[in-house]
């Protein structure tokens, strides 16, 4: 009994000894550890919002970022947006000023060179080289650090925080993370819209003039002659104009265009917008500048000159012809077709969809290369003519477009009600490309891209390969 007595006292004092090594050693442990981490922050961290940041860099203008929150009408999916309002008014980066204030938030000092500020003179501090102030969503009290000068080696830079009575050595990296000119932080779209905000569009070069309109199917129409536009198209196209990039700003508030070329402009595309304001970029002259070629620019938002890089006035420059819907079969699915039968010079071979797989209609032999019939198919139903407009018979060039010699045909039988359909094709060119299709006879005939062609089977064993 006396054995069994001790040896559950010596029991629970290993049980204590246990706990007790538990809480002291590992628990306080790892508290202690978690509050050294912190503690090298330069600023506690915070869930808080921040919604206003002032960069001051010596010798240089103050910059002022403010958050613009989401009005009511804005979804759950809008970001707040931020706003220069120093030294220029002008949108600012959200990706780039979220990116600044990350830095921030994550810098860590790396020791305490000082207990106090007494030496702050001595540090660089008096006239730091750079400061960031900001305030938290709700509050007025002004949080900020001070980089002084930087140590002998050049790694590391000393710096106060406001509110902490120390100055600290902090490694070289996060000053430079923070060192920010107005550029860097400006928001650089040329015209920050959204597709969808655009009803017309008005095109002014030397090449082309032409006026676009979207109308109630939301498709886009050349007026006044009422010409369907391809939708993807004049959406690339108003891309360009809307999310391309300044390249640099010359002036702020210009107030003489003709220094740029911008009183006879080279371009004029004007954006008109739902709620009935219009939206004005216009290219003026050419620059060099290290060897990179750049356009002057301007736009109806401020009075502000900039350049833009020569491959996105490239992409600017459309004519009528590039920007309409081209596609030679808008109402053909591909998933309609039931049976396809392909002429190659002479020899035929018909396929019979099966399950979304493609066998031969004679023998119910599935294809290993199936997706051969399927590029086909994809490539005709969606083609578009190309170069030029499509030629008629009794038209001048239409005997050049040897369409009355195609070695090619192609016959869509389709699971409905639909008559077959037959799409006669000529040789691809092969210098261009380029190929002649006709899907009435030979009375329409269309140049297309011919890439499509290295599909159609020279055996029917190249397909069960």
């Amino acid at each position: 009994m006396k054995f069994f007595k001790n040896t559950l006292i010596l029991f629970i004092v290993l049980v204590c000894a246990g706990t007790a090594y538990w809480y002291f050693v590992k628990k306080r442990g790892k508290e202690k550890e978690e509050a050294q981490k912190q503690a090298a922050y330069l600023f506690e961290q915070s869930e808080k919002e921040v919604v206003r940041v002032t960069l001051k860099k010596r010798g240089a203008s103050h910059i002022v970022m403010e958050k613009v929150s989401k009005g009511p009408e804005q979804t759950e999916e809008e970001e707040d947006t931020w706003l220069i309002t120093s030294p220029v008014e002008t949108g600012g980066s959200s990706t780039a000023i979220n990116s600044l204030i990350s830095s921030l938030m994550e810098s860590k000092r790396e020791e305490v060179v000082w207990e106090s500020l007494e030496k702050r003179e001595e540090y660089g501090l008096d006239e730091p080289e750079l400061s960031v102030e900001f305030t938290y969503k709700g509050e007025e009290t002004v949080h900020g650090v001070d980089f002084g000068i930087e140590s002998l080696d050049r790694e590391k830079v000393f710096a106060s925080v406001r509110g902490k009575d120390a100055i600290y050595s902090v490694p070289v990296g996060v000053k430079n993370a923070l060192v920010k000119n107005l550029f860097d932080l400006r928001d650089k779209r040329i015209s920050p819209y959204e597709s969808e905000d655009i009803v017309r569009v008005t095109y002014l070069s030397a090449f082309d003039t032409f006026f676009l309109e979207r109308k109630d199917d939301n498709e886009w129409y050349f007026v006044p002659e009422m010409l369907k536009a391809s939708k993807t198209r004049v959406d690339m196209f108003t891309g360009n104009v809307r999310y391309g990039n300044i390249a640099e700003v010359v002036e702020e508030e210009a107030s003489q265009l003709a220094l740029y070329g911008l009183d006879k402009p080279r371009l004029i595309i004007t954006l008109r917008l739902r709620d009935g304001s219009n939206f004005l970029f216009m290219l003026g002259d050419p620059v060099t500048e290290n060897g990179i070629d750049f356009y002057y620019a301007t736009r109806s938002s401020d009075t502000m000159v900039f350049q833009v890089n020569t491959d996105l006035v490239q992409r600017m420059l459309r004519t009528e012809f590039e920007l309409k819907d081209r596609s030679i079969f808008p109402d053909l699915q591909s998933a309609d077709i039931g049976t396809v039968t392909l002429s190659v010079k002479g020899t035929e071979y018909a396929f019979t969809r099966k399950d979304d797989e493609w066998v031969f209609s004679d023998t119910g032999e599935e294809l290993e290369r199936g997706y051969k019939i399927d590029n086909i198919v994809r490539s005709i139903t969606t083609a578009e003519y190309e170069v030029v407009d499509p030629v008629s018979r009794g038209d001048e060039t239409y005997s050049e477009t040897g369409i009355e010699n195609a070695p090619y045909t192609v016959t869509f039988t389709f699971s409905g009600t639909r008559s077959p359909l037959t799409v006669r094709i000529t040789e691809m060119n092969k210098e261009t490309n380029m190929l002649w299709l006709t899907p009435d006879g030979g009375n329409t005939v269309y140049c297309a891209n011919g890439y499509f062609l290295s599909n159609f089977p020279e055996s029917r064993e190249e397909l069960l390969e």
